[in-house]
């Protein structure tokens, strides 16, 4: 007998629902290696993979502090021979199939608890929800995405969320146990807004006094002591590298870390979009907390709120009050981005009782529903367009596979620093990237003494100090514009590269008055890109 979709969708026709959400968001991100942070991850794992590789590279040389024990994971299999395309991709999709599949999920418990309706229904406000959550996706939360187009450690720790939240609410203590550690072991950060959220939820749903007694000791041996071990290597391997600084370095970090990374800690230069954004998320979600109809419902809607509005607060005030690098590395600004799950959540419940009373009959709130789910699965699609942008270009790809394929593995590259992923796409030491700022998370030293000193060799302008490096970091714009200045000017440019030992220049406009008498002979064009081979005998390299 055929199942009646209006009152109980087939297995097939879920499962087909939930291809095309997973579908539609990967459509929406794309799937790329070597883009976004992958230039810090992957220099790391080609190191470990090699270790004559980047040997001339001071970047290089501090990402074996960086605080993922994620990726180091990662590099320890890949240099045992497991291909790291199975990681970078099929762990990719590993992590769209498991956010998708625990969107739905974790759904469907909600309604499920909180919805006065047929199971069929309930299936069907999962799978808007699922779609919801997919087309918040397309929010810019701070410079990151819910789910990014590489494999990242934010997206694939927010890919485990749902599942432990499912869990709770199913009061299914191991798993949830070994769930958050799994998290928080894959990023702390993203650990750390978890907790908050279950916070949240043992308060306003009482648990304070009866977890113990649901929990019992076999709960410590199988989830309690797993979960917490997991939760603590993460949490201790990034508190050590933010963790006894002088006050000299925390000052510095403070300087530095406010133009490398100001879209994620800062929130004085964000546009007025983003506060009227989290305040409509903020509102929306109290005003569902006042009218909830269940006790059940109205505990959750609390849980989804306050998280919201207390690391907005402390995202704006954190920065003035207490700017302490462990405290701000946090990203307390941009941490909404976890609670659209818990928004998306707790309100398709509220919205389905708000639309059933307008439309009381569930025949037509399924079209409804039906008819929202693929506006939000196009409007996440439409998406795709404005994110290409931030992909590399496919010059840039050639310039670097012929220099991967046809130099020395210590050739010393002169690149554009504003272009990311130029060291781990040759596979060469590069003499600055705008992305070695980052180091600012594990290795302020070296974001001052050479990352910061090596910005200011190329833009050579009085606003440099020669003492600290820089009075301040200039923007990624400015250091465009600096690289492209450099090119015209012969003389400095032929300092730069007897000083430093640069074997090959690679630039991406025309080079100006730099001519190959300057740059050197130019072994390889592609589009407006080109490579120029430099040779200097005896020169002694700077730091």
């Amino acid at each position: 007998m055929q199942a009646n979709i209006w009152k109980s969708p087939a297995p097939l026709m879920v499962a087909a629902a939930l291809t095309l959400a997973g579908i539609l968001s990967l459509v929406e991100t794309g799937i790329q290696a070597g883009v976004g942070d992958h230039p810090i991850h992957l220099s790391y794992v080609y190191r470990v993979m090699d270790p004559d590789l980047f040997s001339d590279d001071p970047f290089v040389a501090t990402v074996n502090q960086y605080p993922s024990v994620f990726w180091k994971t990662i590099a320890a299999f890949a240099s045992a021979g497991v291909p790291l395309n199975v990681f970078l991709y099929g762990g990719h999709l590993f992590f769209r199939v498991l956010a998708v599949g625990g969107l739905f999920f974790l759904y469907r418990e909600i309604a499920r608890q909180c919805v006065d309706a047929g199971e069929g229904l309930r299936t069907w406000i999962a799978i808007a929800g699922t779609f919801a959550s997919l087309g918040f996706n397309a929010i810019h939360w701070g410079g990151t995405f819910m789910l990014e187009p590489t494999l990242e450690t934010s997206s694939a720790a927010f890919s485990v969320l749902p599942w432990t939240w499912l869990f709770w609410i199913r009061r299914a203590w191991t798993p949830w146990a070994v769930g958050f550690g799994a998290v928080t072991w894959i990023h702390p950060m993203i650990g750390t807004y978890a907790a908050l959220i279950f916070g949240c939820l043992w308060v306003a749903e009482g648990n304070l006094f009866t977890w113990r007694n649901e929990t019992g000791r076999a709960f410590w041996f199988r989830g309690g002591v797993p979960g917490a071990v997991l939760a603590g290597s993460g949490v201790f391997y990034a508190w050590l590298h933010t963790s006894g600084m002088s006050e000299e370095m925390r000052e510095a970090w403070v300087v530095i870390a406010r133009y490398r990374l100001g879209h994620h800690l800062f929130p004085e230069g964000w546009a007025l979009s983003q506060f009227v954004l989290r305040a409509v998320i903020a509102a929306v979600l109290f005003a569902a907390c006042v009218a909830a109809t269940t006790g059940r419902l109205r505990r959750l809607m609390i849980a989804g709120f306050l998280p919201v509005a207390t690391l907005t607060i402390l995202g704006i005030a954190a920065p003035r009050i207490f700017p302490h690098p462990t405290l701000l590395s946090l990203c307390l600004w941009r941490s909404p981005m976890a609670w659209t799950l818990a928004a998306a959540g707790v309100l398709i419940p509220f919205f389905f009782h708000a639309a059933r009373a307008v439309v009381p009959r569930e025949k037509l709130l399924i079209p409804v529903l039906a008819a929202s789910i693929l506006f939000l699965g196009g409007l996440s699609a439409l998406k795709y367009q404005r994110r290409q942008a931030w992909f590399a270009s496919p010059e840039q790809y050639a310039v670097e596979n012929w220099v991967r394929e046809n130099t020395a593995k210590d050739s010393l590259l002169l690149a554009p620093p504003q272009h990311g992923g130029i060291r781990t796409g040759t596979m060469r030491p590069s003499f600055v990237e705008w992305k070695d700022g980052s180091a600012i998370l594990w290795d302020v030293e070296y974001t001052r003494d050479v990352w910061m000193r090596r910005l200011a060799v190329l833009a050579g302008r009085k606003r440099f100090d020669d003492n600290t490096g820089l009075e301040r970091p200039p923007t990624r714009k400015e250091i465009e514009e600096d690289y492209a200045g450099l090119m015209k000017e012969p003389e400095r440019l032929r300092k730069i590269l007897e000083e430093y030992g640069i074997d090959y220049v690679v630039v991406d406009t025309p080079p100006g008055r730099a001519t190959e008498q300057t740059l050197g002979r130019r072994v390889a064009k592609e589009g407006d890109w080109e490579i120029h081979e430099v040779q200097f005998p005896g020169a002694i390299r700077s730091p």
